[in-house]
């Protein structure tokens, strides 16, 4: 088989998830005494946006592809899904 070919088909290979590729799985939660405590007039819901672009800025500074960041609805709660390196690059 050609090169070519086998680029061809690693373009179009399924992505392996967390469950069989391995990774990182981070469940985050503001601590709502500290935010308090802290002075800064946001609510939890702006806390954890900033949270959300300074992980996606570090993040993608690796390369990483395609992690998963997102609030988890209802709640002052972050999930960050994260494949693992070898599987991020094949």
């Amino acid at each position: 088989m050609s090169a070519e070919k086998i680029a061809n088909l690693e373009d179009h290979s399924i992505r392996r998830g967390l469950d069989l590729a391995g990774g990182m799985y981070l469940i985050l939660e503001v601590d709502e005494q500290q935010l308090a405590d802290s002075g800064m007039d946001i609510s939890e819901s702006e806390a954890l946006d900033r949270v959300i672009t300074v992980m996606r800025n570090r993040i993608d500074e690796f390369g990483v592809s395609e992690p998963d960041i997102r609030k988890v609805l209802g709640e002052n709660t972050l999930r960050v899904l994260e494949a693992a390196e070898h599987a991020a690059s094949g």
